[in-house]
């Protein structure tokens, strides 16, 4: 069981890459020459809407960009962004079902099909604090008793970016790409409160200053529900941008008229945490520095609390760590 996307990182996510200037940029930036070069970025489109069926939604963050080849012989090309903000080895699976789901429909949509299904090309774009450790090639998911088998086994590979581990020299391709990613990498770490008004700055290099008011909300809302930082140290860090402390106020305020209350929610897993420390030492009379760490990534208070119960049911704290590890990544 792999960290989930919380609401906030997904909204986010969707908000930025879903902007068609943001998802171009990014194409043109991180995919090989080698493909870009074949592609009319013209004819580009992005939806966040997804073309997935209902029941699997849940697996998504799914925003799709659609581009036309610069020969036009071929139909569109359909470039999957895949969100995760943590390890998670069957993303390659998430990405086939998806793929599948895509054809299918294209093929229902069609009163005849003739030729070829349209290519899915996936992008895994990754913020956790983890290295991603697993191969990106469908194939390696199988264990084969010899080559022989291979035959048999579906084929692709994955594009996998992992900001968390890169050069952050590799995200200047725009201001506004270079913002999106830089947030994305900071959002869990303690050095957030450190980078916040330098990567917010970045924003006053946009030569449309409209592109300010229009990111603001979106990015101090992210920051909001999701960062490690105060409201004090969100307003130190816009006050170089038009109408940044006033943003701020507006964001929180629609925020807590939202039933999100800053802090708060923040403030209930720390609580949750705290009782799950309690609980192991009064029942196994220690708990290591290091299953102490890994309670707190828990973040998500309707994972705490079944963590809780789960500390009240197993017969040993070498179990409970292994539950806790289930959660964190995937096996």
């Amino acid at each position: 069981m792999s960290e989930d996307i919380s609401p906030s990182h997904d909204e986010f996510f969707k908000n930025m890459m879903g902007r068609v200037a943001i998802a171009r940029k990014y194409i043109q930036h991180f995919l090989p020459i080698e493909i870009t070069s074949l592609m009319d970025m013209d004819t580009r489109e992005v939806d966040t809407e997804g073309y997935v069926d209902d029941h699997l939604k849940e697996y998504f963050s799914d925003v799709v960009a659609t581009v036309q080849l610069t020969d036009g012989q071929l139909s569109d090309i359909y470039i999957l962004f895949e969100h995760k903000s943590g390890v998670d080895k069957l993303v390659r699976l998430q990405v086939l079902k998806y793929m599948v789901s895509k054809w299918s429909k294209w093929v229902k949509d069609k009163d005849i099909f003739e030729g070829y299904l349209p290519i899915v090309i996936p992008i895994v774009v990754y913020h956790g604090a983890a290295k991603w450790q697993y191969s990106t090639e469908f194939s390696d998911m199988f264990r084969l008793p010899s080559e022989d088998f291979r035959l048999f086994t579906p084929k692709f590979n994955h594009i996998l970016h992992d900001i968390s581990h890169v050069d952050e020299k590799s995200f200047k391709a725009s201001v506004d790409i270079q913002v999106f990613l830089l947030l994305l990498k900071y959002i869990y770490r303690p050095e957030l409160s450190h980078k916040l008004s330098e990567i917010l700055s970045l924003l006053n290099e946009l030569k449309d200053k409209y592109r300010i008011t229009e990111y603001l909300p979106i990015i101090i809302k992210y920051i909001l529900s999701v960062g490690k930082v105060s409201l004090d140290e969100i307003k130190e860090a816009v006050k170089s941008l038009p109408k940044g402390d006033e943003t701020v106020e507006t964001t929180a305020y629609q925020l807590r008229q939202e039933g999100i209350q800053i802090g708060e929610v923040r403030g209930e897993a720390k609580g949750i945490q705290s009782m799950i420390h309690e609980l192991l030492q009064e029942r196994f009379d220690i708990i290591h520095p290091v299953l102490a760490e890994k309670v707190k990534r828990v973040e998500s208070t309707e994972t705490l609390k079944w963590l809780f119960r789960q500390a009240l049911k197993t017969e040993s704290i070498q179990e409970f760590n292994r539950v806790v590890d289930r959660i964190l990544q995937p096996l």
